[in-house]
């Protein structure tokens, strides 16, 4: 028992290690190929990595890579969206025997797959890519994939809370609307992704006033806890990472036709209506400004983007009378 904790830990160290090293490399333009020089074992992290050969180390994390860049290709089934490049994907990691994962270099598909996967999607994500196996049976192909996952799939049996869904939903319909948009030449339109948003809540008869309330709050907190918390702890992120959400501008005037009545806000101007004004009414500019709308929609998809269950229930700790006062839970 004792033996089989202490070979989790050392994976789940190894795999965070991994995951921090891609991140580091997100605007990277060589990141696939550093990953790729990374997996042949390039790299001085595995000359004293916990005394294992380097061997083990890279297969682990090659074997890690096909787990999530198959539960990637997995997500967009969750969708209903068929996408015809990933279901050759996803067919294509099936196939592979573990030797052959192990033993040969992983095509830049793949390692493009985990890279989405883990710099776009937080844990939410891949919580419904494995609940979708689970649905459908075909848990054991993921077991197959990486035998490994089983250390990784511990996060399924805790389930999600009210707010943990109520996030999932909006990244679910924000991940189908940009997808959606992204085969119709749309792509990297924040307000074309704010209508197809609007328009996919619609169909689903979702109540996207809440939605937008439930983003409002969320960011909200995120700015408290960013501004109270982490930039009073050293070993937080630095400054230049609190600035990124107040870097966001939205304006699109082929869209937008209420520029001149609803002018896009930035971060402080945003968090100063939240405390001045009642929250229901900037719902109703939100969901009349489609530069306001989609402003939020996309800062909060940002500060969403890597959630983590720990951060989740930090956060939820916070006390303060606005948040009390805008909270769609309360």
């Amino acid at each position: 028992m004792g033996e089989n904790v202490e070979i989790k830990n050392t994976i789940i160290e190894l795999i965070n290690m991994f995951n921090a090293n891609t991140n580091t490399l997100y605007d990277s333009e060589s990141i696939v190929t550093e990953i790729a020089n990374y997996l042949k074992g390039n790299s001085s992290d595995f000359n004293t990595f916990n005394n294992l050969p380097k061997e083990t180390l890279i297969a682990i994390l090659k074997l890690y890579v096909y787990e999530m860049a198959y539960l990637y290709v997995i997500y967009f089934e969750t969708l209903n969206l068929s996408l015809s490049h990933y279901r050759i994907i996803e067919k294509y990691i099936e196939k592979l025997t573990l030797r052959e994962k192990i033993d040969n270099p992983i095509e830049s598909e793949i390692i493009k797959c985990y890279i989405d996967m883990i710099n776009e999607n937080n844990y939410l994500v891949r919580y419904k890519a494995r609940a979708y196996l689970l649905a459908n049976k075909k848990i054991n192909m993921l077991l197959k994939i990486n035998p490994f996952a089983i250390f990784t799939f511990e996060d399924n049996l805790q389930g999600l809370s009210i707010e943990e869904e109520t996030i999932y939903q909006i990244i679910q319909l924000y991940i189908k609307a940009t997808t959606i948009n992204e085969q119709s030449d749309k792509y990297e339109n924040p307000i074309a992704d704010w209508l197809k948003f609007l328009e996919l809540a619609k169909k689903e008869e979702l109540n996207i006033e809440f939605f937008v309330q439930y983003m409002l709050c969320n960011l909200y907190r995120n700015y408290i806890f960013n501004s109270e918390f982490l930039k009073n702890d050293p070993s937080s992120a630095s400054e230049e990472d609190y600035s990124q959400f107040e870097n966001i501008e939205i304006k699109d005037e082929t869209y937008d036709t209420n520029l001149e009545k609803y002018p896009p806000l930035r971060e402080e101007e945003l968090i100063e209506k939240i405390e001045e004004e009642d929250i229901l009414d900037i719902v109703e500019e939100a969901l009349e400004s489609q530069t306001l709308g989609a402003y939020i929609l996309n800062s909060f998809c940002f500060y969403n983007a890597d959630l983590t269950r720990g951060l989740l229930e930090e956060m939820k700790l916070i006390n303060d009378e606005t948040l009390e006062r805008i909270n769609p839970f309360y």
